[in-house]
């Protein structure tokens, strides 16, 4: 488009904001840890937003205008620094935004309209100027604006006139002046993207789900809701509603394989993680949610062979490394579970997990220094962890 074809705020809307989706992030556990805003830069499902939404994803969904759902596959790129990630979202001719070029910046004063999902509200627009550009520290400029950012907004596009993303909006006012917010130039925005480019997606534990209908998508961020806030009951009937409405998609079993997971139904959670496989025989999420089971039964040599299925398919998948560790470990293969412990280390260097299974393969292995090396590690990581080695190590 002409750069100096101005929309109105209306068109502007009708143009942009059906590429514009709300960002719902949870841990492990399935408790929500996260709201945020991203938009589409692809219609095969590269999405942009901020660091922070996603930093400590373990499994995040979008929730589109239409309400309909769509499960993230994996990270493609994150940059801390200027708060930028790329993820991969399962879903095909999805509506995308426009960048505006390489080199080029709106001036101080410029009109611009964000868009976002402020404390959930979805699709929500504001305008405003641009009231500034600023160097927060070195190597990271931003744009100062008027247009008012809140929570959940965050990762939303700050767009021009003429619908070109001219930036992604972060750091919204701590005092909750709505006259002083920030986005980060599409400059940066070019960067990460071309990183990514050369990437491979890491997985969540939300690959592999097929896209769902609005009362279908309501649904399973329903029952993912009630899994974090342990209402047991209410999840168990809304995924099994799932499975009968839904068979064909690998998301809801794998949903369900959790579920029981948590519970401590291993044999329930083997049988939709297999459902899961069958439906995705590629799933790395799928053969992961297997080993867990198997793990979980005791029978290792099965969780082995899970375990390395799913890194076989997914070489950065590190919770896969730190199972087949654990799993290696309970097997007296010393070596080997060192060796997976390293590479979870490598891929996630605050795996905390990973870090006490490799102090008891260096007890096992007669290494007691090596132990309390670690030890001095897993005191900043995770204090339960380090007190658990520690009796360990005096036990000996």
């Amino acid at each position: 488009m002409d750069a100096r074809a101005a929309l109105s705020a209306e068109e502007l809307f009708k143009r942009a904001s059906p590429a514009v989706v709300r960002i719902v992030v949870r841990d492990e556990k399935f408790k929500e840890i996260g709201l945020g805003s991203g938009f589409f830069v692809s219609s095969d499902g590269i999405l942009v937003t901020n660091y922070h939404v996603v930093a400590k994803a373990r499994f995040a969904t979008v929730v589109l205008p239409s309400e309909a759902t769509l499960f993230v596959e994996g990270v493609l790129a994150l940059d801390e620094q200027s708060d930028l990630a790329v993820l991969k979202v399962n879903g095909k001719d999805l509506p995308t935004l426009n960048l505006l070029g390489k080199g080029e910046a709106p001036a101080v004063g410029a009109r611009i309209y964000a868009i976002g999902n402020p404390v959930g509200l979805s699709n929500t627009l504001s305008d405003g100027l641009v009231s500034g550009l600023r160097s927060l520290e070195p190597g990271l400029a931003v744009l100062q604006m008027t247009a008012p950012i809140s929570p959940g907004s965050s990762g939303g596009p700050v767009l021009d006139t003429s619908a070109r993303v001219v930036g992604v909006a972060t750091l919204g006012s701590r005092e909750g002046i709505q006259n002083l917010n920030f986005a980060v130039p599409t400059e940066k925005v070019h960067e990460i993207l071309a990183k990514a480019k050369e990437s491979k997606p890491v997985p969540l534990k939300s690959a592999g789900g097929r896209p769902l209908s609005g009362q279908a998508g309501r649904d399973i961020q329903e029952a993912m809701q009630a899994i974090g806030e342990e209402r047991w009951s209410d999840a168990v009937r809304i995924l099994q509603a799932l499975r009968r409405t839904e068979p064909a998609n690998p998301q809801v079993w794998c949903v369900l394989g959790l579920l029981h997971t948590e519970l401590g139904n291993y044999d329930l959670a083997l049988e939709a993680f297999r459902e899961a496989v069958q439906l995705t025989p590629d799933s790395a999420v799928g053969h992961f949610g297997m080993g867990y089971a198997y793990q979980s039964q005791k029978r290792y040599a099965e969780s082995v062979a899970a375990f390395q299925t799913a890194i076989r398919l997914s070489p950065d998948f590190w919770p896969a490394h730190t199972g087949l560790a654990i799993s290696l470990y309970e097997m007296q293969r010393y070596a080997e579970s060192a060796a997976a412990c390293t590479s979870a280390i490598r891929l996630k260097p605050d795996e905390a997990q990973a870090y006490h299974t490799l102090a008891l393969n260096h007890l096992a292995m007669g290494d007691r220094i090596k132990a309390l090396d670690i030890y001095q590690t897993l005191l900043r990581l995770n204090p339960t962890l380090a007190a658990d080695l520690r009796s360990r190590i005096y036990r000996r």
